[in-house]
């Protein structure tokens, strides 16, 4: 019944954009090779069905909730790699095509297959569930907890499982057309498929066996010489303080103190035959650096006197930190409904702080400062946001509606002339006043001076045109009015 089911839901192929560039040839094992430029990435050490396609990308839906896609290899296929170990495999991922899936994908590898009628058996040999594919497009690769043994005699089998939430997509390569099956297409190696619905027992066939369609899926394995040396240890990766840069430290290996060592992140190398035992990763932008508002992984391989690596020691790190948002904002509007005092308790982690006015950037204040204070006209409902900013990313906004409500009469005046005014500013208070600031619209300081007396005079000519305003200090209190220079 599976079996129909599954040929029936082969019309629900639908075509994926992206992947039309005609490729010439055979279908081929191949090793250390660029067959397929568009999937970029070094082929050194991996290995798999070459995929020869012209027009033709699709994904695959199908009924059940659990089914995987495997390729297999039989002794023959892989005399060249006997005595290396597989210790990854990757699969090509279609991207923004593909439903949400429960939990990872869980990386399988059968040894010593065979068919038994149309089905195929074989032994597990590894059964790991690795993490989620990321939305984007392209490899995804899985090492895996245990290498296997290519040995010459046994056949090998790969590939992933994966269980859906709903809707149920891979990538494959399809050749209905006849002529291109027999010339393209390796029955019974490339295409192997298992389904499994909930409850019910697992079984491997071929889709070709069972369709006479041919498929090729885009799956690779990685297999390597395990090196006849021991390993690093003890992998530590920590976030420094100031830009969240990865810094890596482990111990030499015991019978290698003077190991060199290649260094990956994310299953890309970084660095090649490192020579101490720590490693500074830097963040973006530096060129080649990571982005440390995201999760990553790094691995430390030892390299042998043979130039071999040893299996790989790695440490799985999240974010870099998460910014904690500043609490507790208060505004206090003073004067007379024209001073905007801002306070707010710190975050930690802040760097800076951004004020904005009615969603207006107004001002910023570096950490440690926890006060802003703004001149303006606040007689109205305004709408004050804090956002605080951190080494990596901002936290969310905080923030606090105002009015100018129950604010007594300065008893404290000034008057300025002229206003409009051009070259000289004259200012006449009602006592005499310590200081005088003249401030632009965003809160800026742009002249200050010291006074005793309850008149001065200020020279404006170098200010540009505009509003401002002028702010005098005295021992009754403080006092504000706008002016405009012309």
């Amino acid at each position: 019944m599976k079996k129909i089911l599954l040929i029936l839901s082969l019309a629900l192929l639908i075509p994926i954009l992206g992947f039309s560039q005609k490729y010439e040839g055979i279908q081929s094992l191949y090793v250390n090779t660029n067959e397929i430029p568009e999937f970029s990435g070094d082929r050194a050490g991996w290995f798999g069905w070459a995929t020869s396609f012209s027009d033709m990308g699709y994904v695959m839906h199908w009924p059940y909730e659990i089914q995987g896609i495997f390729s297999r290899f039989e002794p023959a296929d892989l005399t060249s790699r006997v005595g290396e170990s597989i210790t990854r495999i990757r699969y090509f991922w279609p991207g923004n095509y593909s439903p949400v899936i429960v939990g990872g994908p869980r990386a399988r590898v059968y040894t010593g297959g065979s068919f038994v009628g149309d089905t195929y058996e074989g032994n597990m040999v590894v059964d790991f569930e690795a993490s989620k594919p990321t939305a984007s497009q392209g490899w995804k690769t899985i090492t895996l907890p245990t290498p296997v043994l290519i040995t010459g005699t046994e056949e090998v089998c790969f590939g992933v499982l994966m269980h859906w939430e709903e809707g149920h997509i891979f990538g494959t390569i399809d050749y209905d057309n006849p002529e291109q099956t027999a010339v393209y297409y390796h029955p019974l190696k490339s295409d192997l498929v298992i389904l499994m619905d909930l409850g019910e027992d697992e079984e491997i066939f071929s889709l070709t066996d069972v369709g006479n369609e041919g498929y090729s899926w885009w799956m690779d394995a990685y297999s390597t010489l395990i090196a006849q040396c021991d390993p690093a240890k003890d992998l530590k990766v920590d976030y420094d303080e100031v830009n969240c840069d990865a810094v890596l430290t482990w111990t030499a290996p015991a019978d290698n103190p003077g190991a060199k060592y290649n260094i990956y992140r994310d299953d890309v190398r970084i660095a090649s035959s490192h020579a101490t035992t720590t490693y500074l990763d830097p963040t973006l932008p530096t060129v080649g650096g990571f982005n440390p508002a995201e999760p990553h992984k790094w691995e430390v391989r030892a390299i042998c006197s043979t130039g071999n690596e040893t299996t790989g020691i790695s440490v799985n790190k999240p974010l870099c930190k998460v910014c904690t948002p500043a609490s507790n904002l208060k505004v206090e509007i003073k004067g007379n409904c024209d001073i905007a005092e801002l306070t707010w308790d710190a975050s930690s982690d802040a760097t800076l702080y951004k004020i904005y006015k009615e969603d207006e950037l107004v001002g910023t204040v570096a950490a440690p400062n926890t006060s802003f204070e703004m001149l303006g006209e606040y007689n109205k409902n305004i709408t004050w946001k804090l956002i605080t900013v951190c080494s990596v990313g901002e936290a969310g906004a905080i923030t606090k509606i105002t009015s100018c409500v129950g604010i007594n009469e300065n008893k404290f005046k000034f008057s300025i002339q002229p206003n409009p005014a051009h070259d000289k500013l004259t200012i006449n208070a009602t006592t005499p006043f310590n200081s005088v600031n003249i401030v632009n619209f965003l809160g800026q300081t742009v002249i200050s001076q010291n006074n005793d007396t309850q008149t001065t005079t200020i020279d404006v000519s170098n200010l540009t045109q505009g509003v401002y305003f002028v702010r005098i200090v005295s021992d009754e209190g403080t006092s504000v009015q706008k002016f405009v220079k012309k």
